[in-house]
């Protein structure tokens, strides 16, 4: 007998992603800079196969200054969008978010949607959260986001 391990509420993000990456224009996968492809949920590249998808790798203040340069140069070689950020630095994420807004295919009829998403722990509220400050405001777009998925107790 196989035992199979996938708890319902995995599936349950997984179905909702599914169901609302239709909706958005791009991608912002966020990964933790010091372990990048460990962070990454291999879901996503599934998922995002007809999307932008610009990886970002947050927690850049906290990798290896040596080692990040060259986490960027593997993903730039597998013609993979990346960049490395400071999520509390609203300049850096700015930038990122400038980044995909201006690589997105988009239709123009409507305001651009993008979609961030990762694992836990990798700095997704801290981007957000940096987000609505001045710098983004006072740009050519503004800020506003929701969450979909539900919080679950540990």
């Amino acid at each position: 007998m196989a035992i199979q391990w996938f708890p319902g509420h995995m599936l349950e993000t997984e179905n909702l992603l599914i169901k609302e990456i239709s909706r958005v224009d791009a991608v912002l996968e966020i990964l933790d800079a010091r372990l990048p492809l460990a962070s990454a949920n291999p879901f996503v590249d599934k998922l995002c196969k007809h999307k932008f998808r610009l990886k970002v790798l947050n927690k850049a203040d906290l990798a290896d200054p040596e080692t990040t340069p060259l986490w960027l140069e593997y993903f730039e070689k597998n013609r993979i969008p990346a960049l490395s950020t400071c999520g509390t630095e609203s300049s850096q994420v700015f930038y990122a978010l400038r980044d995909c807004v201006d690589k997105a295919v988009r239709n123009k009829a409507r305001k651009l949607k993008i979609m961030v998403l990762g694992i836990p722990n990798t700095g997704k509220s801290t981007i957000l959260n940096t987000l609505p400050g001045k710098n983004c405001q006072n740009r050519q777009f503004s800020c506003r986001y929701q969450t979909s998925a539900k919080s679950r107790p540990a």
